[in-house]
């Protein structure tokens, strides 16, 4: 394999590990949230929170992303789903990088990281020897 092939492959996996960072960010915390709700009013999620802390369904992942779902808009759609999201996330890098034959490969390389760590998180993989 020539070294530009493994420059390759390596910005490949550098930059699927960024997205899916922003992913996890994104899907799997409150991150957004705690950091913005100094500058943003968020009292309409705060008091979704208070709502679903007093039902039966509560589980501990009440994120920013899950009350969103709710409200309706095409871009509201997009960015709620993680394979819509890390696509466009995907083809935001390309495009600023000129290398637009990395796309299928940055993308699939996103959600096979994105999926399995979300597995490791909810515990799927436990019992896997």
């Amino acid at each position: 394999m020539f070294c530009y092939e493994k420059v390759i492959m390596f910005e490949i996996f550098c930059m699927a590990s960024l997205v899916t960072t922003v992913m996890i960010f994104w899907f799997e915390s409150n991150v957004i949230y705690e950091y913005s709700k100094g500058i943003f009013k968020f009292e309409k999620y705060e008091s979704w929170i208070v709502e679903m802390l007093s039902s039966d369904w509560y589980d501990d992942s009440i994120y920013y992303s899950e009350y969103i779902k709710n409200k309706k808009g095409f871009l509201i759609k997009l960015i709620t789903c993680p394979v819509c999201f890390s696509f466009w996330l995907c083809l935001f890098y390309v495009y600023f990088s000129g290398m637009f034959k990395m796309l299928p490969t940055l993308y699939i390389t996103t959600l096979l990281q994105f999926y399995a760590l979300r597995s490791l998180k909810n515990g799927k993989w436990k019992n896997i020897q």
